[in-house]
């Protein structure tokens, strides 16, 4: 029969079976390592997406609101006109607010 040869090692405290659970511990320590990473990674990738999620529904809801706007300086052209200064208001308004029909 054969005799099987232990050692001791202080340092991690763990009885290896010459030598090949050290090893097969360094694996798995590797594994871990490279996981543990790869999480930080995609962490990392889902903050800057969140953020650039964010930056595009600002912009669609200001897209919104100048389209509201829009629509409301359109339908009130004529109040506006019919005041002193008023064509200059409605010029001043479409151009802040990107409407097309300025005259």
């Amino acid at each position: 029969m054969k005799q099987l040869k232990f050692n001791s090692i202080s340092t991690l405290g763990i009885m290896t079976l010459g030598g090949g659970l050290l090893e097969l511990l360094e694996i798995y320590i590797l594994n871990l390592l490279i996981t543990v990473a790869m999480f930080l990674v995609l962490i990392f990738r889902a903050w800057i997406e969140f953020k650039n999620y964010r930056i595009i529904w600002k912009e669609l809801e200001w897209r919104r609101t100048y389209q509201v706007v829009g629509r409301v300086l359109k339908a009130e052209k004529d109040m506006f006109t019919g005041v002193e200064g008023g064509e200059d208001l409605y010029n001043l308004l479409c151009e802040m607010f990107k409407v097309n029909d300025r005259k």
